[in-house]
């Protein structure tokens, strides 16, 4: 399902997810690379160099029906190098837009309805006090949101799967899992 299609007229393109005002990393998975790589007309090693690093990510290992194992498994993977303001690199606060707004990650495409917002308190709260349009959406649908969470978070819970065994495959190596390709 991804984002609810009535969040798109709520969304104010504040830029608060783009910017400082937010915490956390934005996760590089290998299709983001590619897509973002091939928008600027990079290679995908160049666009890494330029604009990633590498980062721990704590993934919840899960079975095939994405339900949670209740382990957690520390896998590398690469982020969006921000700024020392914490802005994203791609985001022009004077125009309040996105430079690779039709190729951004999945991440981007998809805030603030990730799985870790979605299913941590303390950050749904920061995040409603941030973005008021996911405020209005959570007040409209607080009693619908843990019946619908699952299919809101599916397609981010398949990706992290995906991800977590090909980097297992790669053993840990991230240029055979974003430079190679895997069979």
């Amino acid at each position: 399902m991804g984002i609810p299609p009535d969040f798109s007229t709520l969304c104010q393109k504040c830029g608060a997810c783009c910017t400082g005002i937010q915490e956390g990393s934005v996760l590089m998975f290998p299709l983001d690379v590619i897509a973002s790589a091939a928008y600027l007309n990079l290679e995908p090693k160049d666009f890494v160099k330029e604009y990633c690093k590498e980062v721990e990510y704590e993934y919840e290992l899960r079975n095939e029906l994405l339900r949670s194992t209740g382990y957690k498994e520390y896998i590398p993977i690469f982020a969006l190098n921000m700024s020392q303001r914490d802005d994203c690199p791609f985001y022009n606060t004077n125009l309040k837009k996105c430079a690779i707004y039709s190729a951004r990650p999945f991440q981007c495409r998809q805030f603030p309805f990730l799985d870790c917002v979605l299913t941590e308190t303390e950050m749904l709260n920061d995040i409603s006090l941030t973005c008021a349009g996911f405020k209005h959406w959570i007040q409209v649908h607080k009693y619908a949101l843990n019946k619908d969470l699952f299919e809101i978070v599916e397609d981010e819970r398949k990706m992290e799967r995906e991800y977590y065994h090909l980097i297992k495959k790669a053993k840990n190596r991230l240029d055979c899992v974003y430079f190679t390709n895997l069979s």
